[in-house]
């Protein structure tokens, strides 16, 4: 019992002492912390630029017969077609795998286009 006391207040002696080091460091420099957070944020962006999701492209849906047809809203491209939303967006993921997509719908036109959620 008195090693397991010995060993929550070695831990928490050692967590507070880390704690107040790295608090000391960051006051004595806060330049190189800065530095480090706008390296950080450069690091995040060419990350998401390269996987496709730093903008992701919005999406308009539409309903002709049985057929579900999803248009960039910017640019009025075709993207794809199917019969279901699920087969729609499993469509768009192998047409464009590095880009992001994203729409809204609200329960009235999920209900107007016949969409099974």
């Amino acid at each position: 019992m008195d090693s397991l006391l010995l060993l929550l207040a070695g831990f928490v002696i050692g967590w507070w002492a880390h704690r107040i080091s790295v608090l000391k460091r960051i006051l004595k420099n806060p330049d190189d912390i800065i530095q480090l957070l706008q390296k950080y944020k450069v690091a995040r962006l060419e990350s998401e630029i390269s996987l496709g999701v730093a903008n992701p492209r919005n999406i308009r849906i539409e309903k002709h017969g049985d057929q579900l047809y999803l248009y960039a809203e910017d640019t009025n491209e075709f993207l794809t077609q199917a019969a279901t939303l699920q087969d729609a967006l499993a469509s768009l993921e192998k047409r464009f795998p590095t880009q992001t997509f994203r729409g809204h719908l609200d329960k009235k036109e999920v209900d107007a286009l016949g969409i099974k959620v």
